[in-house]
């Protein structure tokens, strides 16, 4: 039958869904897996949208998040860049669990405490078993407040990516 893929027990629909590096053995040994190179990383994105944040907000801000993780050691990068927003912006993070139109809590921030937030923000974390299955399971969602809009301007939520497939398109804004 040979070896089945585990993915750090994240089960999604009822099967495991990722080999993040390590494969078991049919007797049960855990050993490191040769994962080929097309797939040592797992990419996500999110188009970032005043029209998927919960309250009302009237901007014509835009924005693109894009985030790799890689499999072998769980570490997260990511590129967030946006434009338009109403006033500067005055945090950017990672909120859930939970599904797009409801509220979640911070996860993660996108920048370090004290630096200042400007497009694109970039950076990277090493995710833990919860973060991870938050991840895989799309449930996170990329959030960035400014002073005027304090529960959110923009807001996107993560999606896991075909390997070689490019982000979908944003919708276009209502006129």
């Amino acid at each position: 039958m040979g070896f089945q893929q585990i993915s750090r027990a994240c089960w999604v629909l009822g099967t495991l869904t990722l080999a993040l590096g390590m494969s078991l053995h049919p007797t049960g040994a855990v050993r490191a897996a040769d994962a080929p190179a097309a797939t040592a990383t797992i990419s996500f994105c999110a188009n970032l949208s005043p029209d998927e944040e919960s309250a009302p907000t009237y901007s014509d801000a835009v924005g693109l998040a894009l985030f790799t993780l890689q499999r072998a050691d769980l570490k997260l990068t990511w590129e967030v860049s946006f434009k338009n927003l109403t006033t500067s912006p005055v945090a950017a993070s990672i909120h859930g669990p939970q599904r797009p139109g409801a509220n979640a809590g911070v996860v993660f921030g996108l920048v370090k405490k004290g630096d200042p937030i400007q497009s694109p923000i970039k950076g990277a974390l090493v995710l833990d078993d919860g973060q991870l299955e938050y991840l895989l399971t799309e449930r996170l969602y990329v959030n960035i407040t400014t002073q005027k809009y304090a529960e959110g301007e923009l807001r996107g939520q993560l999606e896991r990516l075909l390997p070689g497939a490019a982000c979908p398109a944003p919708k276009p804004l209502p006129k």
